[in-house]
């Protein structure tokens, strides 16, 4: 017991100071931020020596390029492909070793040696513009671009990358991962920098709404390097060590921009009406006062990252203009939800109970499902233009298919051109939108829609009920393809998607953009079992209008044994015979218990008299009378006479005047018939413009006639039009054929062909993976007519190890005994918990001898799985045969 609490001791004093570590280097590597709109430092450049007496804890910047401190087990830059670096606490197996190779796990507080490579992807580009000329004494402010990773991911994939392997990243996740809260903000995992511009972004589209350009200001001392000065005091670009402190810099600001842009975008699916562009600007100035020259003759000086900008398009065309809309249309939505969610109460709990939050959950996930559908149409179109945009070959664009990535088919469905459709990106925002005005903290899930790397991207969500998360997936609760409007329920308040084997089919993936530079986001650790409600398969039995019942079973999702009490359903009364009240008499309704057969009589009142007014026509020359009568029973109130309507008179007949002669009108009464002839004067000539239209080859004319008599005034020539030809029918173009346009004048029928010139190949590229019998290759086919070329071809697998044997051996480790595999010395084993090697470590050896043994320090007790297999340079061998083992 004793040794069990010094080894327990030893570790969790490992483990703080592996975390005071990465404090301390958190806090000597990066600038803050001041609590304020602008983003300013708490100290200036040359204020060192005061911070460090006041006991300040903040850094200030010394205009030093960017760097961070490298943590044991961390991969160095430049290292070698297979090869280690930090920690090399590798030992060689030797001819006469026959312990074999003891390899620490890093759960004991010991960093895992092998070694992680973090690929280059390219994702960040500068384009430099320079401003050569400045007033005396004025520092010159340079204007670059950067790219970030938008966070609307590419419709219908998730990008799976590897985050950097930096000090700075692992004390950030570490911090993270010790902060907790209902609401669970992504903000809340950005690193101080990250977090002022994800406050300024917010209070510039959330709070204030703008839609257009958005300016994020730093301030002094945050964003600095060091470099030598140009004469137009620029930094300058070809000192080696000037360029590097510059790209440092700009790498620090850029990962702060990415990862409060993916933040921004999960937290605030309200904002619905910008889609950030893929760049932005910002200015890089020369610090006044900082210029000074060495004694190698060039001049140094600190530069200032000043501001960044972006320049944000509409998610979809005229979306800036519908914010108030949209707004009131949440607010609908939220009362409509709260008021199903009211129905629904039959028991009266209380509002601030989570009984009450999951009836709000299920309000507004069946609300939703009523409401919108999944948009296939829209998604192939924005596929389109996605794999366009991506591929260069057209710009960020303004489409209305993106804005089926947005909340607002939900909220603004049926107004203006926006239609109810969505994809699960909309159906999961719009929940979040819907959750937040209802007072349920939720959270947007991004991932794959199964557990393959290819799988196709997918959103979902988390809620939160008493205090624990649930899975909630709107898109697959619809039903809408069967034609009915209401949610199916199966993914609503359910278990951990990760236990189940209903929802096995999701990965969730904390990189939003699929960026290489931007934080790794967490999620809310969500429930093994289904909410209480939420259970399914179960069998109700027992249950009647003044008996409770009982719910009995095994829930199909989380596997959860049921075993609790329905309250009582109280009646439900149905009417089935009805005595009408009448003006004088009381009439009577009869319900009868669907449930139970008991019967109930309501009686009516009588119903009084319904007097109407009624009326007897008068006529032309007699007159009528008008009465107050019962519709029911005819009683008379009034009578009062009407006097009579005189004639009528309605036009029955008419002789034209002419211009020379006189005409008349004949009127009937339309009451009575009679008739009264009206003459009409001489008319005169009515002189008006007449014109015969050219056509394309023949000339027309323009005439001034009488209207009424044809006598021609004045007479004038038109001249003929020419032809006007429209499209009437087109041969499309081959990647190796030409294609053609025919056109017809719309006037004469007259055709023209236009030769369409041939399109040429465009290809896209599939790789194709070596195995142990061929090599690799990359296949590339053109897209429009099949044709294929290869290149890039790679080697063949190694040839599969011998792993011969694995053994336990003393407490928690194992022993695994392998067989030289051919030339090659190099080796690595994996080992899991799994079959399918989920969350598998992978341990590096070196071995010379014909057969070797290595022994594994694992967990105690544990089931592993192993394999291995031969490594030689980039080439890696076909994994061998896998072995259970069991640990003592």
């Amino acid at each position: 017991m004793s040794d069990r609490w010094n080894r327990g001791l030893k570790k969790a004093s490992a483990v703080l100071l592996v975390l005071a570590m990465g404090v301390a280097a958190l806090l000597n590597t990066l600038p803050v931020y001041a609590a304020e709109d602008a983003i300013v430092s708490t100290e200036s450049v040359g204020n060192q020596g005061a911070a460090a007496e006041a006991g300040d804890s903040t850094l200030v910047t010394s205009g030093e390029s960017l760097e961070t401190v490298p943590e044991a087990g961390d991969s160095s830059p430049g290292t070698a492909d297979g090869e280690t670096s930090g920690r090399a606490d590798v030992s060689v197996v030797g001819e006469d070793d026959q312990s074999g190779l003891v390899i620490e796990d890093g759960t004991d507080g010991v960093s895992d040696i092998v070694s992680e490579e973090t690929p280059d992807d390219g994702l960040i580009t500068e384009e430099t513009e320079e401003t050569e000329t400045s007033s005396e004494g004025q520092p010159v402010t340079m204007t670059e671009t950067a790219q970030i990773q938008d966070p609307l991911s590419a419709p219908g994939q998730i990008v799976q990358t590897q985050t950097g392997s930096s000090s700075l990243r692992r004390v950030r996740r570490t911090l993270r991962s010790a902060r907790s809260g209902s609401s669970y903000a992504f903000s809340s995992q950005l690193g101080m920098n990250a977090k002022a511009i994800y406050d300024s972004k917010v209070k510039w589209y959330a709070t204030e709404h703008h839609t257009g350009e958005w300016t994020c200001k730093f301030g002094e001392g945050v964003y600095q390097f060091q470099g030598v000065v140009t004469s137009n005091d620029y930094f300058d670009k070809t000192d080696l060590e000037t360029k590097s402190a510059c790209e440092a810099c700009k790498e620090q600001m850029t990962a702060d921009m990415q990862a409060a842009a993916d933040a921004f975008k999960h937290d605030h699916p309200e904002v619905f009406w910008i889609r950030s562009p893929k760049t932005y600007s910002f200015s890089v100035s020369l610090v006044p006062g900082t210029k000074q020259t060495g004694d190698d003759g060039k001049t140094r000086g600190i530069f200032q990252i000043v501001s960044a900008t972006y320049t944000p398009v509409e998610t979809f065309a005229g979306a800036g203009s519908l914010i108030s809309s949209y707004q009131a249309g949440v607010q609908a939505s939220a009362a409509k939800v709260r008021e199903m969610a009211d129905s629904w109460n039959t028991e009266g709990v209380e509002t601030r109970s989570a009984a009450y939050q999951a009836l709000l959950v299920r309000a507004a996930d069946e609300y939703l499902c009523s409401r919108l559908f999944y948009d296939h149409s829209a998604l192939n179109t924005a596929v389109s233009v996605s794999t366009a945009e991506n591929s260069g070959s057209q710009s960020v664009a303004c489409n209305d298919a993106y804005r089926i990535y947005t909340s607002a088919a939900a909220f603004l469905g049926g107004t203006d051109h926006l239609t109810m459709g969505a994809v699960c990106e909309g159906y999961a925002k719009a929940f979040k939108v819907l959750c937040d005005q209802l007072g349920v903290p939720a959270v947007c899930v991004s991932g794959l829609s199964d557990k393959s790397r290819t799988g196709s991207g997918h959103m979902w969500n988390l809620a939160q009920i008493g205090g624990v998360w649930y899975l909630v997936d709107v898109t697959w609760d619809d039903s809408d393809r069967a034609g009915a409007q209401v949610s199916s329920r199966r993914y609503l308040l359910v278990s951990n998607y990760t236990n189940n084997t209903l929802l096995t089919s999701r990965q969730a993936s904390g990189n939003f953009s699929g960026s290489t530079i931007t934080t790794t986001f967490s999620y809310p650790a969500a429930s093994d079992t289904c909410y209480e409600t939420a259970h399914q398969g179960m069998t109700i039995e027992g249950t009647d209008c003044a008996k409770a019942g009982r719910e009995r079973g095994t829930c199909t999702v989380c596997g959860t044994n049921v075993d609790r009490t329905i309250p009582v359903l109280g009646h439900d009364f149905k009417e089935t015979s009805w005595k009408a009240a009448t003006c004088t008499q009381k009439g009577s309704v009869k319900e009868t218990c669907s449930r139970c057969g008991q019967t109930r009589i309501t009686e009516l009142p009588a119903l009084g008299h319904d007097f109407q007014e009624k009326t007897v026509a008068a006529t032309c020359t007699a007159k009528g009378r008008r009465s107050v009568v019962c519709t029911r029973c005819g009683t008379v109130k009034s009578e009062q006479e009407i006097p009579a309507l005189g004639h009528s008179f309605k036009e029955t007949s008419r002789k034209a005047a002419t211009c020379t002669q006189k005409g008349s009108i004949t009127e009937t009464c339309s009451r009575c018939g009679e008739i009264k002839t009206t003459e009409l004067p001489v008319l005169g000539h009515d002189f008006h413009e007449k014109t015969v239209a050219a056509t394309c080859t023949a000339k027309g004319s323009r005439s001034v006639i009488c209207t009424r008599c044809g006598a021609v005034k004045s007479e004038q020539e038109i001249s003929a039009l020419g032809h006007d030809f429209k499209e009437t029918s087109r041969k499309a173009a081959t990647c190796t054929q030409k294609g053609s346009v025919t056109e017809t004048c719309s006037r004469c029928g007259q055709t023209k062909v236009t030769e369409l010139p041939a399109l040429g190949h465009v290809y896209t590229a599939q790789v194709v993976e070596p195995t142990t019998s061929r090599a690799g290759y990359t296949l590339h086919t053109c897209i429009r007519c099949g044709d294929t070329w290869q290149d890039q071809y790679t080697a063949k697998l190694l040839k599969k190890t011998n792993l011969r044997k694995v053994s336990a051996v003393s407490k928690g480790k194992f022993r695994v005994t392998f067989k030289k595999n051919g030339k090659y010395t190099r080796y690595q084993i994996q080992y899991a918990g799994r079959k399918d090697f989920t969350g598998a470590k992978t341990r590096t050896v070196i071995n010379k001898k014909k057969t070797a043994s290595v022994t594994i320090r694992a967990g105690r007790r544990k089931t592993y799985y192993v394999r291995i297999r031969a490594v030689s340079g980039k080439r890696v061998g076909a994994w061998s045969r896998v072995l259970k083992v069991r640990t003592k």
